[in-house]
C-alpha cells in the first residue's frame, strides 16, 4: 500500500469511527466546455489604423485616435502574450458594416464607429491571451449628445452566435467620457447607448413600439466566483416590454417570477463556460449580455487537476465549516456528504 493511499485510509478510518456514512458511487462523465470562436474573418474598409508590438515581459500599449476625437487603446500586462507580438486597432464606420453585423435594434453606435483588434506573432493571428487585456474607448460630449450616457456599454461581436454581445463587467466614467472592459480575445468592438429618450409612437400607421432593454443577471451572480454544481439557477431582471426571454439562444425553460424577472435552471459544463441571455417581443431583440462562470471538479480543493491526500487535508481542517472551496453541494456547511463526494472523484 502506497504511503498516499495508507494516510488516506487512516484519515477515512478515522471519520468511519466518529459515526459518519458514505455514499458511494460512480462519478457522472464529466465534459469539457468548449470556447465559442470570436474571430471575424470578413473584411471591411478601413478608416484609421493604429499599430504597435507588445511583448511577453513588459506588455505594452496601442492607441487609436481617430479624426472625430473618439480613441480607442489596449494595454497587455506582462505574461498576455508568449511572444513579441504585433498589435493592431482600425476604425470602421458603422454604415459599412451593418449589413454584416447588424446593430441589436434601440441601440445607436457611439461615434458611429467599430473597431476592429487585431495581433499577430510569427506569422500567426492571436485571438485569445493568456491573461486578460484592457480596451478602453473614450467618445466626445457631442458624439453621446441624445444618447443616454448612463447605457453606454462595450458590445463585441460573436460570430458563433452571430450577434453582438453585451460585456457585463465594464467601468463607465461619464466625467470624462471613457468606458473600459477586460478581455481576453480579440473581434470586433464596438461602444453602444440608448437614444436619451423614447421616441413617440408613430402616427398614420398605428403607434410606435420599441423593442425591449437587455436583460439582466443577478448581482448575486456577477461576483466572478466559482461552483461546483453540474446545474445552476440564473435569474435576473427584464423589462416588461419583453415577450420572451432567451438563455443559450433557447427560451424553452424559461420562468417569470412577476413581469420584470426571469429565470432559468442551465446545465455547466466542467472548466470555464458562458451564459448568454437576451429579451425579444413583437419589435425586435436586445442586445445580448453575457455572463462567464467556472465549474470546478468536485473534490480537487487546490485545482491542480487531481483528488488526492493533498486536497483531503485541506478538506479535514475545514469540517464543519462553511467553506465554498470544499463545501461541493453547496448547503453551507463541510460534513459527511462532501466527504463522500470526494471519495467518489478520488484520482490518488
Amino acid at each position: 500500500m502506497s504511503l498516499r493511499l495508507r494516510s488516506f485510509v487512516i484519515i477515512l478510518i478515522t471519520f468511519l469511527v466518529s459515526g459518519i456514512t458514505f455514499a458511494f458511487g460512480s462519478p457522472p462523465e464529466l465534459v469539457n466546455a468548449g470556447e465559442a470562436s470570436t474571430s471575424v474573418t470578413v473584411r471591411f474598409t478601413v478608416q484609421e489604423t493604429a499599430s504597435g508590438t507588445v511583448d511577453q515581459i513588459e506588455g505594452g500599449e496601442v492607441e487609436l485616435a481617430t479624426e472625430t476625437g473618439a480613441t480607442a487603446s489596449v494595454s497587455f500586462p506582462p505574461g498576455a502574450v508568449t511572444a513579441s507580438t504585433d498589435v493592431s486597432i482600425s476604425s470602421i464606420i458603422e454604415a459599412n458594416i451593418v449589413l454584416i453585423t447588424p446593430i441589436p435594434a434601440g441601440l445607436n453606435v457611439v461615434s458611429g464607429l467599430v473597431y476592429d483588434f487585431k495581433a499577430e506573432a510569427n506569422g500567426q493571428t492571436i485571438t485569445t491571451f493568456d491573461q486578460p487585456v484592457t480596451l478602453t474607448f473614450a467618445y466626445t460630449d457631442a458624439q453621446i449628445s441624445g444618447l443616454n450616457e448612463s447605457s453606454v456599454r462595450v458590445y463585441y461581436w460573436d460570430t458563433t452566435q452571430e450577434d453582438w454581445i453585451i460585456f457585463s463587467d465594464y467601468t463607465l466614467d461619464t466625467t470624462n467620457n471613457i468606458i473600459t472592459i477586460n478581455t481576453s480575445h480579440f473581434t470586433l468592438f464596438a461602444i453602444m447607448a440608448s437614444l436619451s429618450s423614447s421616441p413617440p409612437g408613430g402616427g398614420g400607421g398605428g403607434g410606435g413600439g420599441l423593442v425591449p432593454s437587455t436583460p439582466t443577471f443577478d448581482a448575486s451572480l456577477v461576483d466572478g466566483g466559482f461552483t461546483y454544481l453540474t446545474s445552476k439557477l440564473f435569474y435576473g431582471t427584464k423589462s416588461t416590454t419583453a415577450d420572451a426571454v432567451y438563455v443559450n439562444t433557447s427560451n424553452v425553460g424559461v420562468t417569470y417570477p412577476t413581469s420584470s424577472r426571469w429565470q432559468k435552471t442551465v446545465s455547466l459544463a466542467l472548466g470555464e463556460g458562458t451564459v448568454t441571455v437576451k429579451a425579444t417581443n413583437a419589435y425586435g431583440s436586445s442586445g445580448s449580455i453575457v455572463l462567464t462562470y467556472t465549474r470546478r471538479m468536485i473534490g480537487d480543493i487546490n485545482q491542480d487537476g487531481s483528488v488526492n491526500d493533498y486536497d483531503l487535508s485541506l478538506f479535514v481542517i475545514r469540517w464543519g465549516q462553511d467553506w465554498p472551496s470544499a463545501d461541493f453541494n453547496e448547503d453551507g456547511i463541510v460534513d459527511d456528504y462532501e466527504l463522500s463526494l470526494m471519495v467518489a472523484y478520488w484520482t490518488g
